[in-house]
């Protein structure tokens, strides 16, 4: 309840009216035990709040949600249930961030600890507000889980308090005790609705970020991934490109969450590389409905064409070695879907997961058209890579607005703009206005290749700027050379006029005799 107060920017919404367009957040209180998939299908966060344990069903759609993007909170209060949250596991793994162990109760009370606020969801309470007075009754011991989880915050007797992770596309925090009176006075705090704000907003991720700063081929991060396949979706003459993270999909008789993708007849063709985490045979089995063939480098294609779930065959992968992947897949009519496994060896029947798959690199788009600031036409091209899709515009970065012309896969990620131009805005690099002075290094670094000349005074500033210069002065050392030089020239002349006056012989010899016919 003080989690939904906090979140709702009116009575009327927890009461079951929509907040409208002019709210950031539109909360909704379901039970648990009501909650639907088409309940999550509109959610950017889900809030566990205090949850015992959910239906296996709607687990494994959760788990799939927040792979694809979507943010989870798990507050683990006194009645959350550490053997289901322990054992939750999706397409990347455990779904909460660090493992739940028993509830703790101290009448005195702990406190959270604002040192360890390392989370940049918390960086406005390290110094401010008043969460480090909130006295904490009853919390959840935690041990080490996954390697990618981070303790976001801890209590003052060292206790876990906030981990988060990132989790395929999206992101899972996991909050050890309980939101309520029932186990201290957190939600009596002034910090307590931004402190509920601030985690909800970094659950729903950042999003995209439109404003990058200046460099050559500035680029954009469209999407992130920790792992997948790079799917291209064709249907009706259209291909759409994005970076799947895992072969785990049931369209019954709907069709893929693309804009103006048919239902049937379409094809999607996965690559990329597979890394198997140990050494030793994999099985390899595919739930499909229609066809699927499954190319792993080094090994035999594997095909079916009827629909149903099928041993695929088996290969031997080595242990951190990437191998080449390519699965096609086909639809025909009717309910399509398609569901790729593997069981390690020694372990147990799963999705093949994120973590275990490369995207196919550097496939880029046709060149998409840009007017950069100036109004002069640009080239940009959509790429895959490792860590997702950038957008990319080609050459120098030049302060300002840039205006994209989107193409399908554009308009894909943003079908807000669908019919105009994305913006993209490079902005300006404030460390190019902050000037600082060289130091004696910097100095003796560029006296080593040319002879460096520092400005006195600003008089001497003023006048480079004015285009005068500056420097030393040598017109004293030309006008001693040029003295010396008519000296020089004035006892030469004398020399000359003494020498013909006193009528001297003076003889110039050209070199021996030579007779020529007779003649010298």
């Amino acid at each position: 309840g003080y989690s939904a107060l906090a979140l709702a920017p009116s009575p009327a919404v927890l009461g079951g009216e929509g907040a409208g367009t002019s709210f950031l957040m539109d909360p909704r209180v379901i039970n648990a035990t009501s909650l639907t998939d088409a309940d999550l299908d509109a959610a950017r966060v889900i809030i566990l709040a205090d949850v015992p344990r959910l239906p296996a069903n709607t687990a494994r759609t959760l788990a799939r949600k927040v792979a694809e993007g979507a943010g989870l909170i798990v507050i683990a209060g006194p009645r959350a249930e550490a053997e289901f949250y322990n054992a939750w596991r999706g397409l990347d793994g455990p779904l909460v961030p660090l493992e739940l162990g028993a509830e703790q109760a101290n009448t005195p009370g702990i406190q959270p600890a604002p040192s360890t606020f390392n989370h940049e969801s918390l960086k406005i309470f390290t110094k401010q507000g008043d969460l480090k007075d909130a006295n904490i009754t009853r919390w959840r011991k935690t041990k080490p889980l996954d390697a990618r989880a981070t303790q976001a915050a801890a209590f003052s007797n060292g206790n876990a308090f906030i981990a988060a992770q990132n989790y395929g596309k999206g992101r899972s925090l996991l909050i050890t005790t309980a939101l309520d009176a029932s186990s201290g006075g957190l939600p009596a705090k002034r910090s307590f609705v931004p402190f509920i704000h601030e985690l909800t907003l970094w659950a729903a991720g950042r999003g995209t970020d439109l404003n990058v700063a200046a460099a050559w081929n500035p680029a954009v991060a469209l999407t992130s991934s920790s792992g997948g396949l790079l799917g291209e979706y064709s249907s009706n003459g259209q291909t759409t490109r994005r970076i799947d993270p895992a072969i785990d999909f049931d369209w019954e008789e709907g069709a893929p969450d693309i804009k103006d993708f048919g239902s049937d007849n379409f094809t999607i063709r996965w690559s990329g590389q597979l890394i198997a985490p140990v050494s030793g045979v994999y099985e390899i089995s595919a739930y499909v409905d229609d066809d699927v063939s499954v190319q792993i480098e080094g090994f035999p294609t594997m095909s079916r064409k009827d629909f149903g779930e099928h041993v695929l065959g088996q290969v031997n992968l080595e242990g951190g070695k990437p191998v080449n992947v390519c699965v096609d897949f086909q639809e025909n009519n009717g309910n399509s879907a398609l569901k790729l496994y593997w069981t390690p060896p020694g372990g147990r029947k799963e999705i093949i997961p994120p973590s275990a798959f490369i995207p196919a690199q550097n496939l880029q788009s046709e060149p998409l058209a840009v007017a950069d600031p100036r109004g002069a036409e640009r080239k940009a091209t959509l790429r895959n890579g490792r860590r997702g899709q950038e957008l990319i515009v080609e050459g120098p970065a030049i302060p300002g607005i840039y205006r994209v012309t989107p193409n399908a896969e554009l308009n894909a990620q943003f079908p807000e703009i669908s019919g105009g131009r994305l913006p993209l805005v490079v902005t300006r690099d404030a460390g190019e206005s902050g000037f600082e002075a060289m130091q004696a290094s910097d100095l003796a670094l560029i006296r080593s290749s040319i002879d460096l000349v520092l400005p006195a005074s600003v008089k001497d500033i003023l006048a480079v700027m004015n285009g005068k210069g500056f420097g030393r002065e040598i017109w004293k050392m030309l006008a001693i050379a040029a003295l010396v030089l008519l000296i020089l020239e004035s006892i030469l002349a004398r020399w000359v006029s003494r020498s013909r006056r006193s009528a001297e012989d003076v003889r110039v010899d050209f070199g021996e005799e030579t007779t020529f016919g007779g003649r010298r």
